[in-house]
């Protein structure tokens, strides 16, 4: 019978059952070389490859011509990488690793490919389920392991880097180290992709330490070089989801540049990210409108986070990207805490903040417990915000993630001082001199108008105004307002 697209099939699984089981095993090894053969001779355009070369490699599986289907399999993951299918991507890069054993290939040929499919199938589920995967690490493990076999292996760095993407999402303090290695081995390949690769995890592990002036000279740099190579490609016709994992350098960029008090740059380079990430597949999409929802959520624009939020849910839910949904969550209830009702904002951010932890992903929940915090004493819970904070804190000891701590101080500071504790007042003086240290002039002009609240010492006054005029164009219009009403007050 004719199939939806139009080739034939048999009009019911029996019939092809009861036909096959009447071949001898040798006659079925003949006809899956022949069906391999005339499948594979017709595919001479991607269309057709696309279409048919899942099909080639079973037929090649099955004729136990290992090395062919090998072949196929690792291109038929990689084709549905470039569209996006990176679940389809997972199962054809899990049916190559399984044959390899079966291979006639070298030994140092077999490492080789057991690396390059081992790195795509990390990547592939750390993009389906988050950086914080535990499905991924022991692919990344297992690709080093082989690489330290052939340290001359030009996959050594991407190993490396997948290694380090872990430990950073766990927060470990492995990840460090790891950060000076892959600068090492981006000079030695003398890659634009590893230099971004490698200037993006050092300004990333500085950003997560709190150190933005630093970690904001390393982003600007590979986001230099990642503008250059998406240029070049773009000029090339080889621009594509490839480009996706190398895109977190302007996105972070952006974050950064609005916590340094500069959030009009931030949201013009995140939106930039954007207009790129529309050519590059659903997932850079939805990463680069994830990284705008946390401007949004950073600077308090909730309108916008709300509109946002509730797009990367649309799109994420439709592909199966489960941590960016459970991010979206987050900062969906913080806009519905701030804009409609406390309490149901509250609920859905902490849905989404159990969803995200239950992947693995320990990153940036840090930030997720703050608003959390937020939102208890929105809803006028505020011991129990307090209670958050100090969790908080006592669990961040081992954690190399300290950027949001100036917040987590202001927010402690202002709950004690709302229940009449005059320590809360120590706890924003933490807050501000934290932030000045770390160049975190947005956190730093929070702390000091909430000190200016709370006091009408003229000296207070001065320096607030003084700060608040240096960075007035480059703070969101929720603490300009803020800034605005304090000084009014005096």
């Amino acid at each position: 019978d004719h199939g939806p697209s139009g080739r034939l099939r048999f009009a019911h699984i029996i019939l092809r059952d009861a036909l096959y089981e009447d071949l001898s095993p040798s006659d079925r090894i003949d006809w899956h070389r022949a069906a391999a053969e005339y499948y594979a001779s017709r595919t001479g355009n991607s269309d057709g490859l696309a279409s048919h070369c899942e099909t080639i490699a079973h037929h090649f599986q099955e004729a136990g011509i290992v090395d062919s289907a090998l072949d196929y399999w690792e291109q038929a993951a990689a084709i549905a990488r470039s569209q996006s299918a990176y679940a389809d991507a997972a199962v054809r890069f899990k049916q190559a690793l399984a044959l390899l054993a079966d291979s006639g290939l070298g030994s140092r040929a077999r490492v080789e490919r057991e690396i390059r499919l081992r790195l795509g199938l990390g990547g592939a589920l750390i993009t389906l389920e988050g950086a914080g995967s535990t499905d991924a690490v022991p692919e990344f493990r297992r690709a080093l392991e082989l690489c330290n076999l052939y340290p001359d292996s030009p996959s050594l760095f991407f190993a490396v880097n997948g290694v380090w993407t872990y430990h950073a999402m766990h927060c470990n303090s492995e990840a460090v180290p790891l950060v000076a290695r892959q600068r090492e081995l981006a000079d030695q390949l003398n890659s634009q992709t590893a230099h971004v690769l490698a200037s993006s995890a050092e300004g990333t592990t500085r950003f997560f330490e709190g150190d933005f002036n630093v970690a904001l000279a390393h982003l600007e740099r590979a986001t230099g070089l990642w503008l250059e190579m998406l240029q070049r490609r773009v000029s090339q016709g080889k621009a594509g989801p490839s480009l996706s994992h190398t895109m977190l350098s302007p996105l972070y960029n952006a974050w950064c540049l609005a916590l340094v008090g500069r959030a009009d740059e931030g949201l013009e380079l995140a939106k930039h990210t954007l207009a790129q990430a529309l050519d590059l597949g659903t997932h850079s999409h939805v990463q680069a409108l994830s990284y705008i929802s946390t401007i949004y959520e950073t600077t308090g624009n909730y309108p916008r986070l709300l509109d946002v939020s509730r797009q990367i849910i649309e799109i994420a839910e439709e592909n199966g990207y489960v941590s960016w949904l459970a991010i979206a969550r987050c900062t969906l209830g913080k806009a519905i805490a701030r804009l409609e009702d406390p309490a149901a904002g509250l609920a859905e951010a902490e849905a989404g903040r159990e969803a995200y932890r239950a992947l693995g992903g320990f990153l940036c929940l840090t930030w997720r417990q703050l608003h959390l915090a937020e939102m208890l004493r929105l809803n006028g819970r505020l011991r129990e915000a307090i209670s958050m904070v100090d969790q908080t804190l006592a669990a961040s000891t081992d954690r190399f993630e300290h950027f949001a701590d100036p917040e987590l101080y202001r927010v402690r500071g202002e709950c004690a001082l709302e229940l009449g504790e005059p320590e809360g007042l120590d706890w924003l003086h933490r807050a501000q001199r934290m932030a000045n240290s770390r160049g975190a002039r947005l956190f730093e002009l929070r702390a000091s108008t909430s000190i200016l609240e709370h006091a009408s010492d003229s000296d207070v006054a001065q320096r607030l105004e003084t700060l608040g005029a240096e960075i007035a164009g480059g703070i969101g219009e929720t603490d300009r307002e803020r800034v605005n009403r304090a000084l009014a007050g005096l």
